[in-house]
């Protein structure tokens, strides 16, 4: 990689959100998790960095949203469930809540889909 920081930036962001099997992910991993997207999407949409960097930042860009992709019907289900949990503290279950909205802001209608 060049001298580019914001590579530093990555590896250092990937090592942060580095948790152990099972661990929650907290705000401080949100954030994080934030951070690390947008410095990958800076770096690939940033011309004056080499073309063999950029496909590198877009690839990763694309794993992650391939990894996430195959997630979401499970973090749907364990968010709605999380949110209706009456065993969970008030502000968990409104986040979950926000959460699910923005889920559903977000996805196309199912009219919208291509037969």
């Amino acid at each position: 990689m060049s001298d580019d920081p914001r590579w530093q930036e990555v590896i250092s962001l990937f090592e942060r959100l580095r948790a152990p099997e099972g661990a929650p992910a907290d705000k401080s991993f949100v954030g994080g998790f934030q951070q690390l997207i947008a410095t990958l999407e800076a770096i690939a949409a940033d011309r004056a960095v080499a073309s063999a960097e950029r496909a590198t930042a877009q690839k990763i860009l694309a794993q992650m949203t391939s990894a996430i992709r195959a997630h979401t019907p499970e973090l749907v289900r364990k968010a709605a469930e999380m949110a209706g949990d009456a065993a969970l503290s008030p502000e968990i279950r409104a986040d979950m809540r926000r959460l699910l909205g923005d889920i559903t802001e977000r996805m196309p209608a199912a009219s919208d889909k291509v037969q």
